[in-house]
């Protein structure tokens, strides 16, 4: 992978800007610099992405992780989601990984709240004023 050196733009030098947000900084390899918008609503990949996996066996909090493995062999698990608002746009999924009869509930989410079956998955999406679950 080639390296691009982009030099820092300084804001208090009369003349500069700094780009906003949802912009990218592009050098041309002679020193000329570019801004420019990005679409930053999807990405795509040809490679594998990796997320945040925490593994559970007891209840416990939601935090910046994107998947939670539930094992409930031993007892019940509630999942407690955490603020929206400190989440926004976030997506979790929760999956229960045993066979047991015990169950996994999402506390705090509207909608599908409880996974009873193994590999059950319930996906979690916040619109930072709540959190939406669905299957």
């Amino acid at each position: 992978m080639a390296t691009i050196n982009v030099p820092v733009i300084n804001s208090t030098t009369p003349g500069s800007t700094i780009p906003a947000a949802n912009s990218l900084v592009l050098s041309d390899g002679s020193g000329n610099i570019a801004v420019t918008a990005v679409n930053c609503s999807a990405l795509i990949s040809s490679g594998t992405i990796q997320g945040n996996v925490v593994s559970l066996t007891a209840s416990a909090t939601a935090g910046a992780a994107t998947d939670y493995l539930c094992n409930a062999t031993s007892a019940a698990i509630v999942l407690t989601m955490a603020l929206a608002s400190l989440y926004p746009g976030a997506v979790l999924n929760v999956i229960k990984t045993d066979s047991g009869a015990n169950t996994v509930t999402i506390s705090g989410a509207s909608g599908v709240s409880s996974i009873m079956s193994q590999w059950g998955r319930i996906r979690i999406v916040s619109n930072g004023t709540t959190w939406i679950a669905t299957n």
